[in-house]
């Protein structure tokens, strides 16, 4: 059984329910990184769908996970996806501020990843060269990030642990002994969306659509990535 990302949807054992899925969360996925786009900016705002539809490019991943993976691996990726999408809705919620509650929700399904690389680690303490260099640029990156964005008034706590629980997740993903690239390529892509909406939201290096085009594009990826990748390795046969 091949699931890895870019084979998947040539997978002919899979279930109908589980390509529905797969379908809608693409679907919603590229909707809502085009709509910016197609839409007028009036629509935009007061498209009643805007939350549900960006609900609905993730949230069908946890439901695939639920089904195909079993034991304590299924229940932690799921509710790593569950919590990434209620991040992604009360980030698409307009009405009020609700940027600290994404923010929080961000947070634990990050501690849920980092729980579910964690059970795959082999030998973390004698990690292999390439993993060397990327945990010694992920600590310069986070570094170079909080000493960048910091001091941010009001939420200076909340951002830096934050961003030392993402660069965790990263580095637990790439000491995990994992047979492919998919799911340390996801994690990487996380980082880099999140990355962008800091930096779009405190620096503001970079905004407007092309800000939004950067942030969705790689973050549904890196949660493609990271769902697909990690059903691919435990699913082997």
């Amino acid at each position: 059984m091949n699931l890895n990302p870019k084979t998947v949807l040539q997978w002919r054992e899979m279930k109908l329910i589980d390509r529905a899925l797969l379908v809608v969360s693409i679907i919603c996925g590229v909707s809502y990184l085009l709509a910016p786009f197609l839409l007028t900016a009036q629509i935009r705002q007061y498209w009643p769908l805007n939350a549900a539809i960006k609900g609905l490019a993730v949230s069908p991943l946890a439901a695939i996970a639920w089904g195909l993976l079993r034991g304590r691996d299924g229940k932690l990726l799921c509710l790593a996806l569950i919590f990434s999408s209620l991040g992604d809705i009360f980030l698409a919620l307009r009405n009020g501020n609700y940027f600290v509650f994404g923010l929080l929700a961000f947070l634990v399904a990050h501690l849920f990843f980092i729980a579910l690389w964690r059970r795959h680690w082999t030998s973390p303490l004698h990690p292999n060269y390439s993993q060397k260099i990327l945990v010694a640029g992920l600590l310069l990156f986070l570094v170079g990030m909080l000493w960048w964005m910091l001091p941010i008034p009001g939420l200076s706590l909340p951002v830096a642990i934050y961003m030392c629980v993402l660069t965790a997740m990263v580095l637990a993903a790439a000491l995990a002994a994992f047979k492919s690239h998919w799911v340390v390529t996801g994690a990487i892509l996380f980082l880099i969306s999140d990355s962008i909406i800091a930096l779009s939201t405190f620096k503001h290096v970079v905004g407007g659509r092309l800000a939004g085009f950067l942030i969705w594009s790689t973050y549904y990826l890196a949660q493609y990535f990271i769902a697909l990748g990690f059903m691919a390795e435990r699913r082997e046969p």
